[in-house]
């Protein structure tokens, strides 16, 4: 009679840390599927907003069409004509707190105009960066003096 209380008890506690273990497994599971979920929203957040960047810089010559001149910015842009670069608007951007005008709080910004494989005019810092997406987009940057073929290079960064 005693042999058939001990084994009873034994397949109790067999059963409990089975259960124990398929407990902490779930858990775990849960744990590192809501860390995936975060960071695939987190890294498509910033493939958004270096698109929407990219866009916003390239296709339209901000609003007021004119904010370079009247320093009154309520949406960038710098180009005066869709991918056509005009170094007074690009140049105004680099005197305002960019990041705040292009609503990137918690990320870093840097823009780079290259032509001919040499970066002529940058704007920003990313060394603080843990991730980075770029977006590269043709273009034409005119100032005074000349016309060049360029790419622009928008790099966002994670704080």
């Amino acid at each position: 009679m005693r042999s058939l209380l001990n084994k009873k008890g034994q397949t109790y506690s067999i059963e409990l840390i089975v259960f124990v273990l398929l407990l902490i497994e779930l858990i775990l599971f849960f744990i590192y599927f809501v860390n995936y979920v975060y960071s695939v929203k987190f890294e498509e957040r910033g493939k958004l907003i270096t698109d929407e960047i990219s866009d916003l810089l390239v296709l339209s010559p901000g609003m007021p069409r004119n904010w370079e001149t009247i320093g009154n910015i309520s949406t960038p842009g710098i180009s005066y004509r869709r991918n056509v670069i005009d170094y007074d608007k690009l140049n105004a951007l680099n005197q305002t707190n960019y990041t705040e005008v292009l609503k990137t709080y918690s990320f870093e910004v840097r823009i780079s105009l290259i032509s001919n494989g040499s970066v002529i005019y940058q704007i920003g810092n990313i060394s603080n960066s843990t991730k980075i997406y770029t977006r590269e987009r043709i273009c034409i940057f005119e100032n005074s003096s000349s016309t060049l073929p360029c790419i622009l290079k928008i790099e966002v960064g994670e704080k």
